[in-house]
């Protein structure tokens, strides 16, 4: 059957246009949010001990269903608290780091359309930017120096008698030996008077 042109075109015309309103009714495709940079940056060496995790996404995250776990080189977790959202960012504090190494990194997030996304990347933390041994030394108490052989409290050693000490305690003595021998004498005396009575 023939058409007429005018009406072939309106033809045309109203299938446009119902592929252009289905078009506009249909929902927008759910695009699923991506991690697009992070803080210390993966596979990376840092030159600064780094005291958190930064997580930049595409879109802002769900706070309730966004997590951050940071493991140190022996497995052990070094995030010292919970992971706080803020706009497009998920942020996690560290402890104070100790251990040079590896460090790994895992995370998940609940997008807007209901899809959870995981990811995991590493750093590295070299030793020289951790704290020196000798200053975390220097704060502890050191022990005392001994005391010197000069400083030594030892009880002072007897010293040998003067000589004026000497001829003192000698002229003390005499008196002594003066007084015996008159006592000697004395009985001497007696005893010679007893024999010549009794004879």
């Amino acid at each position: 059957m023939h058409v007429p042109r005018p009406a072939a075109l309106r033809v045309l015309a109203a299938a446009a246009l119902i592929g252009a309103a289905g078009l506009l009714a249909a929902p927008p495709a759910s695009a699923h949010n991506v991690v697009v940079s992070t803080a210390p940056a993966a596979d990376s060496t840092v030159t600064t001990l780094p005291t958190s995790v930064v997580l930049t996404f595409e879109e802002a995250p769900l706070p309730g269903g966004t997590a951050i776990v940071v493991r140190d080189p022996e497995g052990t977790s070094v995030t010292s608290g919970a992971t706080v959202i803020s706009g497009d960012t998920a942020t996690v504090p560290l402890v104070a780091l100790t251990v040079p190494g590896t460090y790994g990194v895992s995370y998940r997030s609940a997008s807007d359309d209901g899809h959870t996304i995981t990811g995991s990347f590493a750093f590295v933390v070299p030793e020289s930017v951790l704290p020196s041994p000798s200053a975390s030394a220097s704060g502890s108490p050191t022990a005392s120096a001994p005391p010197s052989a000069a400083s030594s409290s030892t009880s002072p050693l007897p010293t040998a008698p003067t000589s004026s000490t000497a001829d003192a305690s000698s002229m003390s003595a005499w008196p002594l030996v003066l007084g015996g021998l008159a006592v000697a004498v004395i009985v001497g005396i007696v005893v010679v008077l007893l024999r010549r009575r009794s004879a």
